[in-house]
This record gives structure tokens, C-alpha cells and sequence, in this order.
């Protein structure tokens, strides 16, 4: 196995929170799936459901990272954040964000760590080749 990119990054929910009450659901619409929308807004919680939001931004960034960054046309919604059945958190790439991970490795791996506290939100993927 070898290591193709590394990617992080951090985002206060506060901010996230700014774009909603300035843009509002559209804003919401264009970065993140409607499978990632259903789930942060099954947060019980409004905090709770800014840092799903937050995190999920946060790992969008962090895996464009270690896609070597922006330039070949990914949109937010070719990164997908999803669960496993463990509810560990997990990436699924599409269109060119898919496509660009392929001309990096033809058995590209992607690893997601997650982690919040509040008003913070942290992302670090790992894209390997094996």
C-alpha cells in the first residue's frame, strides 16, 4: 500500500450556520447530497446538526487535499460522506472526483476520520493506492 495524498481540514460551525441564515437551504442544496442532508438534519439537536453539517464540510475540503487539491472539475456533491453499518464514516467519490482518484492509483483506497467539538469540526482522509 502506498500513500497518494493526505488531506485535513477544520471548520467552525458558526460559519456554517452564517451561509444558512445568509443563502439558506440552497446554499445547503448545492454542497451536500440529499443522503447527507437527511442525516444531519436527523440530529435532535441544533448544535448537533451544525457539526454534521460542519463535519461533512470539513471532509469534502480534506479529501480534495489529497486529491492534490482543486482544478479538475469536482463539485461537492462527486464527494460523498455515508456511513458504514458500524456508523463509522466513510467516502464514496463520483464524476470527477472518482476520475481523478483513478488517474492517482486504478485501486485507490480512501480512509475518513471524523471528530468535533463544538463550535469545531475536523476531517483528516488518507488516499492510498493498493
Amino acid at each position: 500500500m502506498s500513500v497518494l495524498g493526505i488531506g485535513t481540514d477544520i471548520v467552525d460551525s458558526r460559519r456554517l450556520q452564517r451561509l444558512i441564515v445568509r443563502r439558506g437551504e440552497k446554499a445547503l442544496d448545492r454542497i451536500f447530497t440529499v443522503d447527507e442532508r437527511a442525516y444531519a438534519e436527523s440530529a435532535t439537536f441544533e448544535e448537533r446538526r451544525l457539526l454534521r453539517y460542519a463535519n461533512r464540510y470539513a471532509a469534502k475540503e480534506a479529501c480534495l487535499k489529497a486529491l492534490s487539491g482543486r482544478g479538475y472539475g469536482i463539485h461537492w456533491h462527486d464527494i460523498e460522506i455515508t456511513r458504514h453499518a458500524s456508523g463509522a464514516p466513510s467516502l464514496v467519490l463520483h464524476g470527477a472526483a472518482h476520475r481523478r482518484a483513478l488517474a492517482l492509483h486504478p485501486n485507490y483506497q480512501l480512509h475518513l476520520s471524523l471528530s468535533d467539538e463544538a463550535p469545531y469540526a475536523m476531517a483528516y482522509v488518507l488516499l492510498c493506492g493498493v
